[in-house]
């Protein structure tokens, strides 16, 4: 998974797009974005980052090249990477307004979480929702009670050129 500076990225270009053609891009404000980490023999823990004006608010992105992005004050890569495909090796799981994902590629093993912010405990569940929706034109969502999003990927697959 690709992390990298953001200001291209942030900015709602992933490399494809010109100046004058921006990509859309669909992007949700996060309280809270935190990633789990192991290294060496040391207990493995949750790096947890914060939105704040201080560090900078944190956002996730997804562009309509199908790049997921989680930012932080727009300058800083926190996650990058291409939901292209990414049914065979992501999953997420939804509980309220949180989002757990987890990869495995390899041997390689991967969790993260984030936590929508809005106005209200309501508003953030409707950002939660939103972005679920969007997610689920390349993964299947699980909730936290057992119910899986059946939802084909839409736009894992290459389009047909006939």
């Amino acid at each position: 998974m690709a992390r990298r500076g953001a200001s291209q990225a942030a900015a709602g270009h992933a490399g494809t797009g010109t100046a004058a053609e921006p990509l859309s891009t669909s992007q949700w404000a996060l309280k809270r974005y935190a990633r789990f980490t192991s290294s060496g023999g040391a207990p493995s823990s949750w790096e947890v980052f914060e939105s704040s004006l201080e560090k900078g608010f944190l956002s996730l992105m997804i562009v309509e090249s199908g790049h997921f992005l989680i930012s932080q004050g727009g300058t800083t890569l926190l996650e990058g990477f291409s939901l292209i495909e990414a049914h065979k090796w992501w999953k997420a799981v939804r509980r309220a307004d949180c989002v757990l994902f987890g990869s495995k590629v390899k041997n390689e093993s991967r969790m993260f979480r984030v936590q929508f912010s809005g106005d209200s405990h309501e508003q953030a569940l409707e950002h939660c929702s939103n972005c679920v929706q969007k997610l689920l034109l390349y993964i299947h969502v699980q909730y936290a009670a057992g119910k899986t999003v059946n939802q084909a990927p839409l736009l894992s697959q290459p389009a047909d050129s006939n």
